[in-house]
Formats: C-alpha cells, structure tokens, sequence
C-alpha cells in the first residue's frame, strides 16, 4: 500500500528501505520461532568426498 502511495509521499519513497529492513527482522524472528529446526545443514551422502567443494 505504501509503495503505491496510498499513505503519502514520504512512505512511498521510502518503501524498499521499510521492506528491506521488515525482511531482514523477519527472517530473525522466524529462525528464533522455529528454533533453527529449518537451519540445519545437512550430510551430502549422495557425494563422493573426493568432489565435495566445501
């Protein structure tokens, strides 16, 4: 809404910078809410040692 500037000028203009740091506290919130259960890397088993990058 505000990026189409339903709730004036200044908001329009500064929507990004709002959505952008709206995604960053998200993705906190999120991770603390789930207790990282969706943050855990994983074994590649399917792999060989001899090609795994990382």
């Amino acid at each position: 809404m505000a990026a189409f500037g339903v709730m004036g000028t200044f908001l329009q203009n500064t929507a990004a910078f709002f959505a952008a740091i709206l995604s960053f506290v998200l993705t906190i919130v999120l991770a603390i809410a789930s207790r990282g259960k969706y943050y855990v890397k994983t074994d590649n088993s399917n792999v060989p040692k001899d090609e795994d990058i990382a």
